[in-house]
Formats: C-alpha cells, structure tokens, sequence
C-alpha cells in the first residue's frame, strides 16, 4: 500500500471517529460495530427482523441516527438481503 493510500485511509478513519464523538456528544445514538456486525451475520430474513428488532430496543425503540446512511445508503442492506434467494 502507497503511503499516500495509507494516509488517506487513516484520515478518512480519524473523520469517522470525529463524527461519531460529536455525535454522541450532541446525544445522538449511532449504530455500532457489534450492531453492525450482527447484521452482517444474517442469512435469513428471520436473522434480519431479530437483529433489527434488537438493535431498536437497544436505541428506545428507533433505530440509529446514522441508520439510513450505513445500512441503505452504503448497499449494505441490498448486499445482505440479496444473499437470501
């Protein structure tokens, strides 16, 4: 990897972490690594509903605030759920 590469991702990362630090500052709930990674772990659509069921529980009843953007908006969900045919 090219240290320019390298440098890039590393600044891209330290923007995230920012984001999420003033987000959670401003009482914003982000979804988090663990939601996330139990998403990933879905094979069925019965997996979905549980985790998704899981993680609004874990944020009152609603899903995150950043919801929308990492799991539809990145092709997260569609990457996932196209797995199930």
């Amino acid at each position: 990897m090219s240290f320019r590469i390298h440098n890039e991702l590393l600044s891209a990362s330290s923007r995230q972490e920012e984001r999420a630090r003033k987000a959670e500052a401003a009482g914003l709930k982000l979804i988090t690594d663990a939601e996330m990674a139990s998403l990933e772990a879905c094979w069925t659509g019965e997996d979905w509903s549980r985790a998704c069921d899981a993680i609004k529980a874990a944020h009152g009843g609603f899903y995150p605030e950043d919801w929308f953007l990492k799991v539809n908006m990145s092709g997260m969900m569609s990457r996932i759920t196209s797995r199930w045919n």
